[in-house]
């Protein structure tokens, strides 16, 4: 259950923004130039895409979520400064807090993408579907296929544009600390109508009394209850484990990958790093021992030859057998 306040400060001024080809946008300009500003005058029709100044209701939504294609060709975005994308909320509670770690810092870490391709992990961050409406905060998201910002104190960075990305996450992960979060009602109707393809519910406490983890797959429109060991190709699934992390054992939610192996943290790789060269050296050692007791069983075996040699000639014999 993350905080962000819904609703507040989110202006009706409306700035385009113009997508440059290197990927990054800039303030185009402010609509207040073509007479007194207001909704109906100059907004974004969802419908069309484009600049819109008839004034229908239609228009006055704004909450198209793809870039508005403006008559002179140019794409435009809403202008992401003017929205609040923090309130400095603390997190749950300690448990929480290093669960967010630990379904994301393993995958920057130590997890590809079955083709390769970027991804996203992020943990208590605003995602903004459409203009205008206040932001879910999921407590934590996986999108793949998406490249992380570059500058990410930049305010088209700061949070999970949908419309600046181009597509939902494909995993939201909601972690229930009580039944005020809503987890199982409000938020799995808004992530199922955004359109976010895999959507599960941890309940460590089983606060909801449905079960400690839910994995839900968006099929036709509405979410049904799937397996949550692999989430169709996108090469990783979840599951629970026991164990100590960060000093704290508990029962822990982590991601395994299309094998079904965990996912490592940075500190488990590190660790198995350490135990195959230990392992790599001592093989070597080994095998390094055995070659000097092969050598040593040689040399001992060169030595009786020697000796039997010498007893022979002692006794008149020919070391080859003849007198």
């Amino acid at each position: 259950m993350s905080g962000l306040q819904s609703g507040r400060g989110i202006t009706n001024l409306f700035v385009g923004r113009k997508k440059n080809p290197s990927g990054t946008s800039e303030i185009l300009h402010r609509f207040a130039g073509f007479g007194e500003m207001n909704e109906n005058r100059f907004a974004l029709s969802r419908k069309s895409g484009n600049l819109n100044t008839s004034g229908t209701s239609e228009a006055n939504d704004m909450a198209g979520n793809n870039p508005t294609t403006a008559e002179y060709g140019e794409v435009v975005y809403p202008d992401t400064s003017l929205l609040i994308t923090e309130d400095g909320k603390p997190v749950d509670n300690l448990f929480v807090e290093k669960q967010y770690r630990l379904l994301t810092e393993p995958l920057w870490t130590s997890w590809k993408a079955p083709n390769g391709e970027p991804f996203r992990v992020l943990a208590n961050v605003g995602l903004f579907f459409a203009y205008k409406q206040p932001p879910l905060v999921p407590d934590v998201m996986f999108a793949t296929d998406v490249e992380s910002p570059e500058h990410p104190r930049e305010s088209d960075s700061r949070s999970y544009f949908q419309w600046i990305v181009g597509k939902p996450p494909d995993v939201v992960i909601e972690i229930v600390s009580d039944r005020r979060g809503r987890e199982d009602s409000e938020k799995l109707r808004a992530y199922q109508r955004i359109g976010v393809p895999f959507y599960v519910i941890f309940d460590p406490d089983e606060v909801l009394k449905e079960g400690v983890l839910r994995t839900f797959s968006l099929t036709e429109g509405r979410y049904r209850p799937v397996d949550h060991s692999r989430f169709g190709d996108l090469g990783l699934g979840l599951t629970l484990w026991d164990g100590e992390y960060e000093d704290g054992t508990e029962t822990w939610l982590r991601w395994v990958d299309e094998r079904g192996q965990l996912v490592p943290t940075g500190k488990e790789l590190a660790e198995a790093e350490r135990i195959r060269a230990s392992g790599a050296e001592s093989r070597a050692e080994t095998a390094e021992s055995r070659a000097e007791t092969a050598e040593s069983r040689a040399e001992t075996a060169e030595q009786r030859v020697k000796k039997l040699e010498e007893r022979l000639r002692t006794a008149g014999l020919s070391t080859n057998g003849t007198p």
